[in-house]
């Protein structure tokens, strides 16, 4: 989601009120809220760049970072010792 906070169509509203509702539910997204930004303009160029990046990597994912599997194990661990997780 990306929308700029003076859209000329109020679409930041609608935008800020799903992203609430996503981030409610625990439904993994991203937000740009953008400083200035109306609905076109001169940000539009650097914002449909960051888009483009977005869909780029939602399409080709990277490969999996398994550098800090033995970190995470570790920090399961400690929850179990604090009884923070079963």
């Amino acid at each position: 989601l990306e929308v700029g906070d003076e859209d000329a169509f109020n679409l930041h509203r609608g935008t800020e009120f799903l992203h609430r509702k996503l981030f409610d539910a625990g439904i993994s997204h991203e937000y740009r809220y953008i400083d200035g930004a109306d609905h076109l303009g001169n940000t539009i160029s650097t914002r449909f760049m960051y888009a483009f990046a977005y869909l780029n990597q939602a399409l080709n994912p990277p490969p999996a970072d398994d550098t800090l599997q033995s970190l995470h194990r570790y920090i399961r661990q400690l929850e179990r010792q604090a009884g923070l997780v079963e």
